[in-house]
This record gives C-alpha cells, sequence and structure tokens, in this order.
C-alpha cells in the first residue's frame, strides 16, 4: 500500500466528525511534517472525495471509491490518480457508470429542489464567492490576471457578486475592506429580504448573528437601520465585532444570549421591540453539505426532529420582543422539508403568524449553497 493510501485510511479511521474535517486535516498535517505541499493536497481531495462518494457505493476499496470519484466530480488531481493506478492499475475498468442515486430513503425535500438534484450537487467542491464592496474590485482583478466571473450577469438582481476560483489569494490584488467572502446564496437571500425592510427608522434583531455576514451586509446596503447581533457563542461574537472594525463599520449592539432561553432573552431585553427579526436558524446544514461532504456521511435522518425542535423554539422565543405588524425572517441553510415549510407552518398555526413569503434559494446550477427563506409577519 502507497503512502497515500495510508494516510487516507488513517484520517478515515480515526475521524469522528467531533470537528470539522478542515480542522482535523490541518491537525494531521502538523503531526506528519514530511508530507509535502502535493502530498497534503493529493490526500485532502481523496479524503473529500470518500465522503462525496461513500454513500453512493457501499462496498468499493478505498481506491476504487476514490477513483470512481474523480471520474464523476470533476476534480483535476493528477497526482492523486496516479497514485490510486499505481496501487490498482485495474481501476479504469471498475469504474461505475452511472453512479446510481438513491432517492428513497431520505427526508422529504423543500419545494423547488428534488433527490437527484441534490444528490448529484454533492459530487464537487463548490465554488467560492464574494460580495464586492467597490466597483473597482473587477478592475483590480483583472490587472492581477485573477479569473473571475461576475454573477450578476448571470442571476440579475444580485450585485456585487463575484465568483473566483477556488484557493485564490485574492489578499494579493484586493485591500481588505474591498470584499466579504460571502456565498452567493447567502447574498442573493439578503437581497430578498431588502424588499421586506420598511423604511428608517427600522429596529432590526439578528437573533442568530454568527460570525455577522448578513449584518454586515444590512450595514452596507441599509447604514440606517438600528442592528442588534446576537448569539450563543462568545467567540464568534467577537469574530463579529473584528469584521466590523475591518470594513470601518458602524458597530451593532452585541451581545451573548441563548436563543431556546426565553428567561435569559427576557432579562437581556427587557421590554424592547423590533420591527423585523433575522433568524437564521441552526440546522442540518444540509444545503452547504457540498462544502462539508464529512455531514453529509454522518448525518441521520432522526435527527431531524432535534433540529427542528430547536428552530421552533428559538423562533417562538423572539416573538414577544417583535412588534405587531412586524416581519420575522425565518431563515435555514436546509434543502429539507421538515426544518423549512414545516417550521414556517406551524409558525403560522401555532403563534397565529401571516405567512408573507417563502422561498427556497437553489445555489445548485452556480456551484453554491441552498438556503430557504420565510418572512411571517405578526
Amino acid at each position: 500500500m502507497n503512502f497515500l493510501i495510508r494516510h487516507i485510511e488513517d484520517i478515515l479511521g480515526h475521524y469522528d466528525a467531533s470537528v470539522p474535517m478542515s480542522v482535523y486535516l490541518k491537525n494531521h498535517f502538523k503531526k506528519h511534517p514530511k508530507l509535502g505541499s502535493r502530498d497534503r493536497k493529493a490526500i485532502s481531495e481523496g479524503t473529500y472525495l470518500y465522503f462525496r462518494f461513500a454513500k453512493l457505493l457501499p462496498g468499493s476499496a478505498l481506491p476504487e471509491l476514490i477513483y470512481n470519484g474523480l471520474r464523476h466530480s470533476g476534480v483535476k488531481a493528477e497526482f492523486l490518480e496516479r497514485m490510486l493506478l499505481k496501487e490498482d492499475p485495474e481501476l479504469p475498468a471498475k469504474t461505475t457508470d452511472p453512479i446510481p442515486v438513491p432517492t428513497t430513503g431520505l427526508p422529504a425535500f423543500s419545494e423547488g429542489v428534488t433527490a437527484e438534484e441534490w444528490q448529484k450537487s454533492l459530487y464537487s467542491q463548490p465554488g467560492t464567492f464574494i460580495r464586492a464592496r467597490s466597483r473597482a474590485v473587477t478592475e483590480k482583478l483583472k490587472r492581477k490576471g485573477i479569473e473571475f466571473t461576475r454573477t450578476d450577469e448571470v442571476t440579475p438582481g444580485i450585485p456585487g457578486c463575484v465568483g473566483v476560483q477556488n484557493g485564490t489569494d485574492l489578499e494579493k490584488a484586493l485591500e481588505p475592506e474591498d470584499y466579504v467572502v460571502q456565498d452567493w446564496a447567502s447574498q442573493a437571500s439578503m437581497h430578498h429580504l431588502l424588499g421586506y425592510l420598511d423604511a428608517a427608522p427600522l429596529r432590526l434583531w439578528d437573533c442568530c448573528a454568527g460570525a455577522g455576514g448578513k449584518s454586515l451586509f444590512l450595514r452596507d446596503y441599509r447604514p440606517d437601520i438600528n442592528i442588534l447581533a446576537s448569539d450563543i457563542r462568545k467567540s464568534i461574537l467577537v469574530n463579529l465585532k473584528e469584521r466590523f472594525i475591518r470594513y470601518h463599520l458602524e458597530l451593532p449592539q452585541i451581545r451573548a444570549l441563548d436563543g431556546t432561553d426565553p428567561s435569559a432573552m427576557q432579562k437581556t431585553l427587557g421590554s424592547r421591540t423590533f420591527d423585523f427579526v433575522l433568524c437564521d436558524a441552526p440546522c442540518s446544514g444540509s444545503g452547504t453539505w457540498v462544502r462539508t461532504p464529512e455531514q453529509y456521511f454522518y448525518f441521520e435522518k432522526e435527527s431531524l426532529s432535534y433540529f427542528q425542535e430547536r428552530q421552533l423554539a428559538i423562533a417562538a422565543n423572539t416573538l414577544p420582543f417583535l412588534k405587531e405588524g412586524g416581519r420575522l425572517a425565518y431563515v435555514t441553510c436546509s434543502v429539507f422539508r421538515e426544518e423549512n415549510e414545516t417550521v414556517a407552518d406551524l409558525l403560522v398555526e401555532k403563534f397565529g403568524l401571516k405567512l408573507v413569503s417563502r422561498q427556497l434559494i437553489n445555489g445548485m446550477r452556480q456551484k453554491a449553497d441552498t438556503l430557504f427563506v420565510a418572512v411571517l409577519e405578526k
């Protein structure tokens, strides 16, 4: 067995999904400093191909599975392919074509996506997208000879969205304040929500803010909005604050807050009310598994009931702080109906909200994420 296959087998044998695979790989490579950049790249490619195709090709030997993945993903990995053929020269005769795509045994999908389309979208890594904060961004990229795609030419209504090749060193061409790394679907969802924001004065609560991508977007497009950004994770709120400082933007109010704890929310927010609540709820992440196929590999259908319970609780707990006539944007990065339409329907049935709109923002054809957005009115 050659060293490349040994490393991939060692990684797969010890990985337990407690950390993202990207983090685990970095730690693995630190333990093996003699591996060169070409080796590390091939090991990473092989590992991710395993997670993308293992459920589709059960029982396949590792070299055969990864070789099939190479053939069907479109990944160009000459060194990895050469090492696989060194391990088993008969691999070309063992290629499975077409790869069977299971459409049963999966959770129900949201409107606008099929099981087959979604499964095939997981074959290969998605693209990298930035939100240009300066009109000079594309000219700067041209001067540096960096290939890019103006995605707003393909999907009108998403201005400033630029796609670049994965691994592009943007720091060589652009200033930090020129751009924000933000997926196409995330940008599309926010442009969609801009149409539901009233004129100033507007008080908005980003209640699952994470690293602040959506709040940053709002500060750029609607600097007049009074924003409160909260999250249960204090460390990620530090990241949010640093990002606002990097882009020379006025900081929102920032609070560490557990959205599942109504008493803590009452203690922190008191009698405050908001015109708009943005709830980007924790979910399975199935709309982003194209980036993290290890989550697809370890996913268990039964976990959706846990996510749904948590999503409904967080959204419901914000309602006492939403003024009458105010709007709640319920957002997930999931493709599953149980986390999307079902939760929106429950918010209508249990709490008397009015469904204004709901939409699946399907990024699969853009090689991007997929998000669900529902707007409800109190």
